[in-house]
């Protein structure tokens, strides 16, 4: 047993003799290779992180700026009137081929309260969020078929009286 004297003061300790292992320079460059590739991709996956973070942010901004009350109870209008024409409407209509007339003229006005009933009242979950802003017997709207008179060939005038 050997005696190291100094630091630790007289205590005794024993010696291990661990060789050195010779990696040689081709395992020193693997090593180094290992490391820069683990801190290549931590790298881009922060990044891709922070560029999915941003995204994110930008789009709920967006969406912020335009899902405004008045965009969103036009767009169920929208989304009402085209149910209402395409699969209610359109279907009851015993020749399409002979739409000419209203092509110019349109069809009879239809109220928002009219919509909300049609089809065994479809559509009366909307009435009480779209009553809050709109007028339901002056908010109207107006189908023109259009040639070649399909199913999904037609415009709309939309007489809006809503308070936004």
């Amino acid at each position: 047993m050997i005696t190291k004297k100094g630091v630790f003061g007289g205590i005794p300790s024993t010696r291990v003799h661990v060789p050195k292992m010779s990696i040689g320079a081709s395992g020193t460059a693997w090593a180094n290779s290992i490391s820069h590739k683990s801190h290549k991709v931590a790298k881009n996956t922060i990044l891709v992180v922070i560029a999915t973070l941003m995204l994110i942010v930008v789009g709920v901004t967006i969406f912020a700026f335009i899902a405004t009350p008045e965009y969103l109870v036009k767009r169920e209008i929208e989304n009402i009137t085209k149910d209402y024409y395409e699969n209610y409407y359109y279907p009851s209509i015993p020749n399409p081929s002979k739409l000419d007339y209203y092509a110019e003229r349109g069809f009879a006005r239809v109220t928002l309260r009219q919509l909300m009933l049609y089809d065994n009242r479809k559509h009366y979950a909307s009435m009480e969020y779209l009553s809050t802003y709109c007028d339901l017997d002056q908010t109207q709207i107006k189908v023109y078929p259009e040639k070649p008179f399909e199913r999904k060939n037609y415009h709309v005038d939309y007489t809006y009286s809503c308070k936004f």
